[in-house]
């Protein structure tokens, strides 16, 4: 029946697309005809033309891209700069607010020991005592003990006990 209808259809000049009996005895598409170029020539230099128009575009393209990620490289930089900077500051208040809390529990413990010294009368070593914590002590803290200084200086007990139990209670 297949060979019937190919040989119907070879037959027929209007019958449309071409088919050719397959050696199996199948049916198949004959090839398309394939026109050759006639004025090579020209074609080819409209390709070639092309083609360099598409080169051009292409190095346009990679050249704006490679400024863009230029341009995003540097703002990575600057942001990681700005990132480091950062942590460095960080460090640097931690690093700042240890020492403040170690120097803070040293004037405490200084001023204690001077304190129970100063109850029982005895100023002897108070002034290098309190001279050492007074180097470390916040503002506050170093201007009560320069009163207290100022107080053991004039034998003044009581004030030199008060200004250490305010500069005491100023390091907390």
């Amino acid at each position: 029946m297949t060979a019937l209808l190919a040989l119907l259809l070879a037959a027929a000049p209007d019958a449309g697309v071409p088919v050719v009996v397959a050696r199996d005895g199948g049916v198949a598409l004959a090839p398309a005809d394939t026109k050759k170029a006639t004025s090579g020539g020209s074609e080819v230099e409209k390709l070639k033309k092309d083609v360099a128009e598409l080169r051009s575009k292409v190095s346009d393209l990679e050249s704006k891209h490679a400024e863009e990620v230029g341009k995003l490289n540097k703002r990575l930089e600057k942001m990681q700069s700005w990132m480091d900077a950062e942590d460095e500051r960080r460090e640097t208040e931690v690093r700042d607010a240890e020492r403040r809390r170690a120097n803070a529990a040293e004037v405490q413990n200084t001023l204690n020991v001077a304190l129970t010294q100063l109850s029982t009368g005895n100023v002897n070593n108070l002034e290098k005592w309190l001279r050492s914590a007074e180097g470390i002590a916040t503002p506050d803290a170093a201007k009560w003990i320069a009163v207290a200084r100022q107080a053991i200086s004039q034998n003044d007990l009581v004030s030199a006990r008060q200004a250490l139990v305010l500069a005491i209670s100023s390091t907390q």
